[in-house]
């Protein structure tokens, strides 16, 4: 399987293969040993006719070259096992510090909106009071120049001002 197949995998697919490698590996070791393939060796050539050493002896390499050649795909399965196991770990590390980074921002959008609302009630209380400072303060004004007889010269119109 090539690196681009490998990586267009889901991860259930890729974690499936890995069970699936993980078993057949299992099942190899459980299997043939060297010894049983030595002892299969030194049977052959005990055979009286010459030519059937020869025959078995060939057959025995050929047998022996292609379990080195599938105990060789069988660590490069392994090797491949570990490098997508790697690869789903650091994907995994990635997605795990991305919700860190959006809860963390999150969190400060939060507070940052509890503050504004803070802000805005103590504006508001504050607007709120002066405002009222401010009109007693036009109301007494306006009640100490009307007690002077001051009106028209402050308010020009002889109208006494309540605004």
């Amino acid at each position: 399987m090539t690196e681009k197949e490998l990586r267009s995998l889901s991860k259930v697919e890729l974690l499936e293969m890995l069970r699936r490698q993980g078993n057949h590996a299992a099942q190899l070791r459980a299997g043939i040993t060297p010894a049983q393939i030595s002892a299969a060796g030194s049977a052959i050539d005990a055979l009286p006719d010459p030519n059937a050493s020869v025959v078995f002896g060939s057959i025995m390499r050929a047998a022996q070259d292609a379990a080195d050649v599938y105990l060789e795909n069988i660590k490069n399965l392994e090797a491949e096992k570990t490098a997508i196991a790697e690869k789903l770990e650091q994907e995994q590390e990635r997605v795990e510090k991305i919700e860190q980074a959006y809860g963390e921002a999150e969190r400060k959008r939060a507070a940052a909106e509890e503050e504004a609302k803070r802000v805005l009630i103590n504006t508001k209380r504050f607007l709120d009071w002066h405002s009222t400072q401010i009109a007693a303060m036009q109301a007494g004004f306006n009640e100490a120049v009307q007690k002077m007889g001051m009106s028209e010269a402050v308010f020009g119109d002889g109208k006494e001002n309540n605004s």
